[in-house]
């Protein structure tokens, strides 16, 4: 018995098992292509009692409803921090057209290394189910006010 194909048939069975495996993959890569996550964001500064906070407003603009599961930041030295939007399903569901706002605490926009001080973020994203960043409008802006009066 030989593993190689031995008449026509086979090569026939092969050929159609490519064909249906490339229009699976095709159909796929189509079906995906029309659902995009499309959010504008914004970026606010909080000041008051204690230490200023950041606003950042997510405001669903596609026509289908977005699931995000965290928001995050990214220190100069690439390492990263999140926070996972905490619902019953596991991540935020947003409606289309519809807003969401977050406040985070200036501690924490700051990330751990494995070694040395913590580092500040110096960019601020949110990610949804699919894995996908989507980087804050003027979050690089807010990040540096809320730790510019740490400079000297």
């Amino acid at each position: 018995m030989s593993f190689w194909p031995q008449t026509l048939v086979d090569w026939a069975q092969i050929a159609s098992a490519a064909g249906t495996c490339g229009a699976v993959i095709v159909s796929l890569k189509l079906a995906n292509r029309r659902v995009q996550t499309k959010l504008e964001t914004s970026c606010q500064v909080l000041r008051g009692i204690g230490a200023p906070r950041l606003k950042i407003i997510i405001r669903n603009v596609g026509p289908d409803a977005v699931y995000l599961v965290s928001i995050g930041g990214t220190a100069d030295d690439g390492s990263e921090r999140a926070q996972r939007f905490m619902q019953e399903q596991g991540f935020l569901a947003i409606p289309s057209a519809e807003p969401y706002t977050v406040e985070l605490e200036k501690h924490l926009t700051t990330t751990q290394p494995p070694e040395g001080l913590p580092r500040q973020w110096v960019r601020l994203w949110v990610q949804d189910v699919g894995g996908k960043r989507i980087f804050v409008t003027n979050g690089s802006q807010c990040l540096d006010e809320i730790w510019s009066e740490m400079r000297v």
